[in-house]
C-alpha cells in the first residue's frame, strides 16, 4: 500500500478539457479527449478505445 500511496504523489491525473466520440457502433467505441497534464501540456487529442463485446461458451 504504501507503493501506491508514493504513485500518488509522483503522478497526478489529468484534466479533460472536452471528450467526443469518434467512431461508435457495436462492436468498438473510440473517444477523442483534449486533456491538460499536470505539467500544463496540452495532449489533444488523445484517443481512448473501449470494445463492445462479450462471449459465452
Amino acid at each position: 500500500m504504501k507503493l501506491v500511496k508514493n504513485f500518488k504523489k509522483i503522478i497526478k491525473p489529468w484534466k479533460v478539457l472536452r471528450s467526443r466520440y469518434v467512431l461508435s457502433d457495436r462492436w468498438i467505441k473510440v473517444r477523442a479527449d483534449d486533456c491538460v497534464t499536470s505539467d500544463g501540456t496540452k495532449v489533444s487529442p488523445y484517443y481512448v478505445s473501449s470494445r463492445n463485446w462479450q462471449s459465452e461458451l
